[in-house]
């Protein structure tokens, strides 16, 4: 999945009618000029100094409606390294949570994203800033969609709860900008929870499913 795939989410979920008016954009635009002289993040006698521009734009929102509700940041960065050239890399960092009330008091929908720039070995090289390049170095995504109904049987006290939670996380190789190019690592985790219970009056009981 990639940031353009994101960003049509984002636009689809702000578009929905069950959104209000109520809504907060704060974008942002920077352009940092870093130089450091180590820029390839090497052992002693092998490191390489450079300049280093990072430009980045940002947006933080929060859209709320009597329905559905979209919030979270999306930050995206490019690096453009003066002597080292092949070192130019994109770093986005993406934060999302939506959800959707698709029938009333009956079907909901929660959705997750998260992109952002991960090590591969906690044991490996693990820099403080992006200018200075690893190979340890990757981009993790992190997407979940959950489905679930809940309400009440009608006329009885007697409430039910089924939820289905689809996760997919991915990992690209730090920088890599192609939409077609395989992930590193890809996997998909899908939990059902379905539960039924009566509430404590003066006894009670509950049922529990979870696979």
């Amino acid at each position: 999945m990639s940031v353009p795939w994101l960003a049509a989410i984002a636009a689809a979920l702000a578009a929905s009618p069950a959104l209000a008016q109520q809504s907060r954009f704060v974008p942002s635009v920077a352009v940092t000029e870093t130089y450091t002289s180590n820029a390839n993040f090497g052992g002693q006698g092998a490191e390489q100094s450079d300049w280093v521009t990072t430009l980045t734009a940002g947006l933080q929102f929060n859209e709320v409606g009597p329905r559905a509700r979209l919030n979270g940041s999306i930050t995206l960065s490019e690096l453009y390294y003066a002597r080292h050239t092949q070192a130019n890399s994109f770093a986005p960092n993406v934060n999302l949570t939506g959800n959707i009330e698709a029938i009333e008091n009956f079907l909901f929908v929660d959705a997750q994203a998260f992109v952002g720039q991960t090590y591969y070995s906690a044991f490996g090289a693990q820099p403080g800033s992006l200018v200075n390049g690893t190979a340890n170095r990757n981009t993790s995504q992190t997407y979940l969609i959950s489905p679930y109904v809940q309400g009440q049987f009608g006329g009885t006290t007697v409430t039910y709860h089924l939820r289905d939670d689809n996760i997919w996380t991915t990992t690209r190789q730090y920088g890599d900008t192609s939409l077609v190019a395989l992930p590193t690592t890809s996997t998909y985790l899908n939990h059902l929870h379905a539960s039924t219970e009566a509430p404590p009056v003066p006894f009670g009981w509950s049922l529990v499913y979870d696979m």
